[in-house]
């Protein structure tokens, strides 16, 4: 284990701030949480598995490994106490016509430790899913470490995983989807390790064979959609044991392991076909959730959105799909994965990969692709449902080790350590950011007046719905963030538009328009009377702009472009309203200059290491250096010896 120490520090890092997400994230505010828990409710009080009945959207259909492992956290629990009951919220954003993005109401008993009750119950659930979620971090380190060799890139592997935030959300909730991660990231490195076994003729025994089985059979017993990975699993041990001319003992020891899951999962199959008439609960599933089934083809716009939303969701959308990340933090992320990418097209060329296990990394690309393409035929027969980026969680130690390698084609071997240090405390900071401030933001109390020390006070009315409190404005070189303080009057009727504009006279320097509080999932359609909502506009400013700007403020609908009026004292006073006159001073010559350096010199750098030979490749004897090169050496050599 002392070589393992940098793993066993994402794994601790993961587990703590896993912690801090079960703390902060209200119950039932994760996806399915409610049918998740309801389903190990029925086991602790019934004593039985629940039935598939329509007009019950509960999670009955699923195979009960996960839950049966959630009864025994919470049979010691007192049920009977209601204290973090849900309390459904009427105004939901998916009970239809609702605009709230928390399914329930919250008191502060919940959230009072020590947890009694039902919030008990739910948060040792939620603890079950953090154990679980360790397990799966751990088993990605691992993995990593048959592909990369070494400590480095395994770790920062691990850590891409462990301070992914919807990673460490889902995780930290009552969801089936943490326990076939676990199991679905160890049937990988299982399999990656009967494939160096069989490579190297070593002799598997049967015990090993029952070990692969027996992780097959856990993913049945959790969910199908891990079916995808289970076979790619037993494809790849076929296709090493034929290489290696050793098929017949691989197809003895597959028929062992296959053998022994099918007969562990036999009841299974033959309850479902008993109740529902079908082994699989398919015909049950389709009428209990025939709202989640598709009644249209799957078009390619579809395709489009279900990548975008699937993406999105992988990083980070929160709640029920309610509480989106800050735009940029999409951006980082994309940026991040294109960075991994351009680090591959860097190292394939250059074959800078070859210390790699190149075969296991094939079946880990294979493994990936695979889940993705039965997500695409699912969502042939599903709606938007299922275009979650969380069911692509069977397959987050490819994902990790694919990034992983893309970001060190970067850097040099000797400033790895450095970059995954690096990457895995920004990751870290931004995971914590994202619990502590958006999604507590998201189901905190609403802001009023009398809460908040409000700058540069105002009193300007927007038509009967806004009321400006206040503003205030900041400055870097670029930008200009204008702040304002909104209080609604009522309930607004339509998710109106602000615009800032910076203008010098009549000319417009700079403009920014958004829904007020659109940017934390809380636009105008969602505030209360008397909210006090912070709204920022960043605006980008010329950087050789220098002079005086009037910030101008309105409100509009952006549909059809109608300003509301403002009233200021009673009175009308047009459409748009000047806020104040500020100076703009241009950034210094020096630091333009020194910023224009630094990135050529940061170009240059990795210029010269993309072009640059891979050790071990030499010029051909052609090439001209190398004939003069020889031509001197041999002159040196008749000299010295006449």
């Amino acid at each position: 284990m002392k070589n393992q120490w940098p793993g066993i520090l994402v794994v601790v890092a993961y587990f703590l701030t896993s912690l801090v997400y079960n703390a902060v994230v209200p119950l039932w505010e994760t996806p399915d949480e409610v049918g998740h828990f309801g389903y190990i409710v029925h086991i602790v009080q019934q004593r039985s598995l629940p039935k598939a009945e329509v007009g019950h959207l509960g999670e009955a259909h699923q195979p009960p490994l996960y839950y049966l492992l959630g009864a025994l956290m919470v049979a010691p629990v007192n049920l009977n106490d209601p204290t973090g009951a849900l309390q459904h919220n009427p105004r939901f954003i998916w009970s239809g016509g609702g605009s709230e993005p928390n399914i329930g109401f919250h008191s502060p008993e919940e959230f009072q430790f020590p947890y009694r009750g039902w919030a008990l119950g739910l948060h040792l659930v939620r603890l079950l899913s953090s154990l679980l979620g360790t397990g799966t971090v751990w088993f990605v380190y691992r993995v990593a470490r048959q592909i990369f060799n070494q400590q480095t890139l395994p770790a920062l592997a691990a850590a891409t995983i462990a301070f992914n935030p919807q990673f460490l959300f889902i995780t930290s909730s009552a969801n089936n989807d943490n326990l076939l991660a676990f199991t679905t990231t160890g049937l990988l490195w299982y399999t990656l390790d009967l494939q160096e076994r069989i490579t190297q003729r070593v002799p598997v025994s049967l015990r090993r064979w029952v070990g692969l089985g027996g992780w097959i059979w856990a993913i049945l017993m959790t969910k199908w959609t891990g079916l995808a990975v289970v076979g790619v699993a037993v494809l790849a041990l076929l296709a090493v044991g034929g290489r290696s001319r050793q098929a017949s003992r691989v197809v003895r020891g597959l028929a062992v392991a296959l053998l022994l899951a099918a007969v562990g999962t036999s009841w299974w199959w033959l309850r479902n076909w008993r109740l529902y008439g079908d082994p699989l609960g398919w015909q049950a599933y389709q009428q209990v959730f025939a709202v989640n089934l598709r009644s249209t083809p799957l078009t390619l716009s579809d395709v489009q959105a279900m990548f975008r939303t699937q993406y999105r969701s992988f990083w980070g959308v929160f709640g029920w799909m309610t509480v989106y990340a800050p735009p940029w933090f999409y951006r980082v992320t994309l940026w991040m994965g294109g960075a991994a990418l351009l680090g591959w097209m860097v190292q394939i060329p250059l074959r800078r990969f070859r210390s790699y296990n190149l075969g296991g990394l094939l079946f880990l690309l294979a493994a990936g692709l695979a889940q993705e393409e039965f997500l695409l035929w699912i969502a042939q027969r599903a709606n938007e449902s299922m275009w979650q980026g969380r069911y692509l969680f069977p397959v987050v130690a490819p994902i990790a080790v694919l990034l992983a390698g893309g970001w060190a084609g970067w850097a040099p071997r000797r400033l790895r350590a450095f970059l995954g240090v690096l990457i895995s405390l920004a990751a870290l900071g931004v995971a914590l950011f994202l619990a502590l401030v958006v999604i507590r933001n998201a189901y905190a109390p609403p802001l009023t007046p009398d809460r908040v020390v409000i700058p540069n006070p105002v009193h300007v009315q927007f038509g009967d719905q806004f009321l400006l409190r206040g503003y205030e404005v900041r400055q870097r070189p670029g930008q200009m963030t204008v702040v304002l303080y909104w209080e609604a009057l009522r309930q607004p009727d339509f998710d109106y538009s602000v615009f800032v504009h910076l203008m010098e006279e009549d000319r417009l320097i700079g403009q920014r328009d958004h829904p007020p509080g659109g940017d934390r999932s809380h636009p105008p359609t969602t505030w209360h009377p008397g909210e006090l909502v912070i709204d920022s506009h960043p605006v980008p400013v010329p950087l050789r702009f220098s002079g005086k700007v009037e910030i101008r403020t309105g409100i509009y609908n952006w549909m059809t472009e109608e300003r509301l009026p403002i009233l200021q004292e009673g009175q009308p006073v047009g459409d748009w309203i000047s806020l104040a006159e500020v100076s703009v001073n241009p950034i210094p010559h020096w630091l333009l200059w020194t910023s224009i350096l630094a990135i050529g010199a940061v170009l240059a750098y990795f210029g010269l290491r993309v072009f640059r030979r891979p050790p071990g490749v030499r010029r051909t004897p052609n090439d001209k250096a190398i004939r003069i090169d020889r031509a001197i050496n041999t002159q040196k050599s008749s000299k010295s010896h006449p």
